[in-house]
C-alpha cells in the first residue's frame, strides 16, 4: 500500500521529474546530508542564472549602464532571494530559461539542445518559455542560423514528447481543481507585482512595495516608448 502511493504521488506530481532526479541524486550518493540541502541545487542555479544574465544582455547590445543597474536589480529583488532559498525547481526554471536564450543568440546548437532540454524536463510552462524565445530569434536571426535554431529546439521537443501523456493524465486529474486565479485586471497586476516580491514583503511595506514597483513599470514602459533602440 505504501508503495502505491508512493508511485501515485510521484506520478501525479505537476511538474516534470528533472529537479526531482537531482535532488535524489544528492540524497543517494550520501544519504546523511542534513534537510537544509535540499535548497542548495536552487541557490547554485540562482547564481548562475545572474551570469547568464549578464551574457545574454551583452549579446543583445544593452547600454552598459543599463546592464549594470539590472544586474544590481536582479540581485537583490526579493522574488529572487526567495527562489534562491526554495527547496523547489523555480531558479532552475529561471537559469534553463537565460541559458537556452543564451546558447542561441551564441548560435552553439549543442548547449541550445541542452538546455531546451532542461528547460522542457523542469517545468510543465517550459514549451511556453522556449516559444517565447523562438520569437525573439526570430526577429534578430538571419533564415539559416533561425532554421538551425529552431530544428536544434524541435529535437529537443521530439525527446519531451513522451512527457505530453503524463501533462495530459494531470490536466484531466486537476479539472476544477487548479490554482489559477480568476482572469481579471486585478489578477493580472497581482501576478506583476509577485514577479518582483513574491511572498517576501512584510505587511507593514506592503502599500510602499506596490506604489514603487507599479511606478518603476509605468516609467519602465515610458522609456521603452520613446526609445528608438
Amino acid at each position: 500500500q505504501q508503495r502505491r502511493v508512493r508511485h501515485e504521488v510521484g506520478v501525479g506530481d505537476v511538474h516534470p521529474p528533472l529537479w526531482y532526479l537531482i535532488e535524489w541524486m544528492f540524497y543517494h550518493v550520501n544519504p546523511f546530508l542534513p534537510a537544509w540541502f535540499v535548497r542548495v541545487p536552487a541557490l547554485i542555479f540562482s547564481i548562475g542564472s545572474l551570469f547568464c544574465f549578464v551574457a545574454v544582455m551583452r549579446q543583445l547590445q544593452i547600454n552598459p549602464k543599463v546592464q549594470t543597474s539590472a544586474f544590481v536589480l536582479m540581485a537583490v529583488l526579493p522574488f529572487q532571494l526567495w527562489y534562491a532559498q526554495e527547496g523547489r525547481m523555480y531558479a532552475m526554471l529561471e537559469f534553463f530559461v537565460l541559458f537556452t536564450l543564451l546558447a542561441a543568440l551564441e548560435r552553439k546548437y549543442l548547449l541550445l539542445f541542452i538546455g531546451s532540454l532542461g528547460l522542457l524536463f523542469t517545468q510543465n510552462y517550459g514549451p511556453f518559455y522556449l516559444a517565447a524565445i523562438a520569437l525573439v530569434l526570430l526577429t534578430r536571426e538571419s533564415l539559416y542560423s533561425y532554421q538551425w535554431e529552431m530544428s536544434t529546439m524541435t529535437c529537443a521537443g521530439v525527446v519531451w514528447l513522451p512527457w505530453m501523456m503524463t501533462v495530459t493524465q494531470q490536466m484531466s486529474d486537476i479539472e476544477g481543481r487548479y490554482w489559477i486565479m480568476d482572469k481579471s485586471i486585478g489578477s493580472v497586476l497581482i501576478i506583476l507585482y509577485k514577479l518582483f516580491h513574491t511572498a517576501a514583503m512584510p505587511e507593514p511595506l506592503f502599500f510602499a512595495s506596490y506604489a514603487v514597483t507599479f511606478a518603476a513599470v509605468i516609467l519602465g514602459v515610458i522609456a521603452i516608448i520613446r526609445s528608438r533602440h
